[in-house]
């Protein structure tokens, strides 16, 4: 009789248990969520009750455009650069060096068969850099202005 008990509730566990398989969006795997369903009704119906987005006036057109950084990442701007090598080494140190003079900028080393650049900062316009530009001028004076993709969200 215990063994029958036993045997029932092994068999019914596995109906009360969900398993939701799942692609993943950026390596295109597959994985999967164990979960009870009476749980996850709970849950759901608690989300739904305390997020549920309030009303709003705004077009739904028109919201689609306020945050264009939602949709691309990155558009196209302006970036500084301050070297073009062939020189991996110098191009390294150039970055170091300016890393360290100048914190509050970013800059990235780019490689494109056999040149290296040194660009830093991400700019929406030639306005926006320019403050910058006479800046950086001051220790790198062949720095100039060069149209690039940039981020969206660190853009000025």
């Amino acid at each position: 009789m215990k063994h029958l008990i036993s045997c029932v509730l092994f068999l019914f566990s596995f109906s009360v248990w969900a398993q939701n398989y799942a692609i993943d969006s950026l390596s295109g795997g597959e994985y999967r969520i164990e979960s009870i369903a009476a749980l996850d009704s709970i849950i759901s119906s608690s989300v739904m009750a305390t997020c549920s987005r309030p009303q709003s006036n705004i077009n739904s057109e028109t919201n689609s455009d306020i945050d264009i950084c939602a949709r691309t990442p990155k558009v196209l701007g302006y970036k500084i650069q301050i070297l073009y090598t062939k020189d991996r080494g110098v191009a390294e140190r150039t970055l170091a060096n300016f890393s360290r003079s100048y914190p509050n900028l970013m800059g990235e080393m780019q490689y494109s068969r056999p040149d290296y650049r040194v660009l830093i900062g991400d700019f929406f316009t030639k306005q926006s850099a320019a403050a910058d530009l006479s800046r950086v001028k001051k220790a790198y004076p062949g720095a100039m202005l060069v149209q690039w993709r940039v981020f969206c969200r660190r853009a000025k």
